[in-house]
């Protein structure tokens, strides 16, 4: 997979820049340290729910705020439709090449092959099969494996009974998860990152350019801002600043579980 030389969309490119969240979450709170300023980075508008029908690739592009290189399909009948947009932005899934249709959803009928980067529900899809881009309830939009190479596979299909109509899926992490079978997701694997040449500058301004503002160790602070300040080398376990374990601690709450999640079994 190639990327194409092709500037991007005005219509589908919403011009927000990086720098203004700098690591804040919708409060205004700081919830991703040492983060901030940097290039500008536009966001480009995915067409998540295929609304403009079927389209043909005509190029791949670089997303600077995505892992996962983008296919840009031009739709011939979104004039006839009343879209605005003749292009759209899907991410792009591996083993697809251009002048290649990417087919919406329906496509997952009796007798019909879906192909990867179609988009099909996934009580229609076979034990076995690997999907990418998947909604965790109906009409949510895709929230698991959309990063460059992920994907999930499906583990157990039910059309009803005690799972009520779930599908099991085993999602990147390891996990499996059940999720209802009018759900929406995306056959094959998501395309992995596009190798670039990158030539290490060796100056600190680079990684400025990139958005990523200077950190402190922590040993390297007074007592009172840091657990491991106070110019030791040590003397208790790795902490945050926060004084959470790190080093592979789970920090996750034992009582916040879902029944969509299924639990790990252990070998006895």
């Amino acid at each position: 997979m190639k990327l194409t030389r092709y500037r991007p969309i005005p219509s589908l490119n919403n011009g927000k820049s990086n720098a203004a969240s700098a690591g804040r979450n919708n409060q205004g709170r700081i919830t991703v340290r040492h983060r901030g300023g940097g290039h500008a980075k536009n966001l480009r508008s995915l067409d998540w729910s295929r609304s403009r029908g079927t389209g043909r690739i005509i190029g791949f592009s670089y997303d600077p705020r995505r892992s996962a290189p983008l296919a840009t399909l031009l739709h011939t009948q979104s004039k006839s439709s009343g879209s605005k947009s003749a292009f759209s932005y899907i991410v792009a899934n591996a083993g697809r090449s251009l002048f290649q249709e990417i087919r919406p959803t329906g496509v997952d009928s009796v007798g019909v092959f879906a192909r990867p980067g179609d988009q099909v529900r996934l009580g229609n899809c076979e034990p076995g099969d690997f999907i990418s881009a998947i909604e965790p309830h109906p009409n949510h939009g895709p929230r698991f494996a959309r990063a460059a190479g992920a994907f999930a596979q499906v583990m157990v299909t039910s059309t009803g009974g005690s799972n009520g109509g779930m599908v099991t899926v085993r999602l990147p992490s390891g996990a499996q998860r059940n999720i209802p079978a009018t759900s929406l997701a995306t056959k094959g694997l998501i395309a992995s990152k596009v190798p670039l040449t990158r030539v290490l500058s060796g100056k600190a301004g680079r990684t400025r350019w990139q958005g990523w503002r200077p950190s402190v160790r922590g040993v390297a602070r007074n007592p009172v801002d840091h657990p491991h300040g106070g110019n030791t080398a040590g003397g208790r376990p790795s902490v945050t600043f926060k004084s959470w374990p790190t080093k592979g601690q789970p920090t996750r709450a034992p009582r916040r579980q879902s029944r969509f999640v299924l639990p790990k079994i252990k070998n006895s």
